[in-house]
């Protein structure tokens, strides 16, 4: 759908005056206070304990609450024609033809509570940066809409290949836009092509129009996706020290290390970059409104 005919839906108005509601009661008008921030900690600054349960809404997860929910439709919406009821979970029986997703991931690398990162030997200074990801991480730079059936979140994350990696994610899928060339990521993109073919509405984007919408150009290079965490696929490939049992391949203390390091520094800078383009867009949203450029 056009952006300006999607502006006249009852969902798109209707995410805008949340929206709108949220910068006043919890950024002091200011908008720029989404960039960076915990999304959590940021509806806890609402005094209203009714309004801070409508922000969070029924799904416990950042990248699902209602005012994130709110915030892809004002950006995203007219992309996929977004709605509040066709945003949701994966479930066995309601299936949402589209969710939010958490691009870079923490618990994947460092593990729900750090269980992963404790079972290795880091630097203190290491630790603390970890930490300070994890406050970034579930920030509006660090989200996007993704198509939902067969459960493509859970796929891409995929422990035994992809590791949750975006960058795999995105190799994936231009490895399936672009059959003709053969690619490093041609094992990713056998593990998803089923889960590409299902979500049709990904065949409307060229890969190019795809970076493009959902400001992902930080994971390009030369115009084709390329390793942004510096983390050879032989080594991303490998399992985390007590995830897998039955692996044969685990990260050295070493390896882990250097790949945390590396992930760290590369994913705090693209979800900063993504979160000025957001935040841009969401302002321009706004003030097509009430040609203002604020609420």
């Amino acid at each position: 759908m056009d952006r300006i005919e999607y502006r006249n839906t009852k969902d798109y108005k209707k995410a805008i005056d949340i929206l709108c509601d949220f910068i006043s009661e919890a950024l002091s008008g200011d908008i720029n206070g989404l960039k960076n921030n915990d999304i959590t900690l940021l509806i806890r600054r609402v005094d209203n304990g009714k309004k801070q349960n409508i922000y969070f809404g029924d799904i416990n997860d950042p990248d699902m609450y209602y005012i994130t929910r709110a915030i892809y439709i004002v950006v995203w919406g007219y992309v996929f024609n977004l709605d509040f009821d066709n945003l949701g979970q994966w479930g066995r029986i309601i299936k949402h033809p589209f969710r939010g997703d958490t691009m870079n991931s923490f618990n994947s690398v460092f593990g729900k509570e750090m269980i992963i990162a404790k079972r290795y030997c880091l630097s203190d200074d290491l630790i603390k940066i970890i930490m300070e990801y994890y406050h970034l991480y579930h920030s509006i730079g660090n989200f996007i809409v993704i198509p939902n059936k067969l459960n493509l979140n859970s796929k891409r994350a995929n422990y035994c290949t992809l590791q949750d990696f975006f960058d795999s994610f995105l190799g994936a899928m231009y490895q399936y836009k672009h059959p003709e060339e053969s690619t490093v990521y041609r094992d990713f993109c056998n593990e998803l092509e089923v889960v590409f073919k299902e979500n049709d509405v990904l065949e409307k984007f060229s890969f190019d129009d795809y970076v493009n919408e959902f400001y992902l150009k930080s994971y390009i290079r030369d115009e084709k996706p390329y390793d942004v965490f510096n983390v050879p696929l032989d080594i991303r490939k490998k399992e985390y020290i007590g995830r897998n049992r039955r692996s044969k391949s685990f990260y050295t203390n070493d390896e882990y290390i250097s790949m945390t390091s590396n992930y760290l520094n590369e994913a705090e800078k693209i979800i900063k970059n993504r979160a000025d383009s957001i935040v841009e867009r969401l302002n321009e949203e706004i003030g097509a409104l009430n040609n203002a450029g604020h609420c």
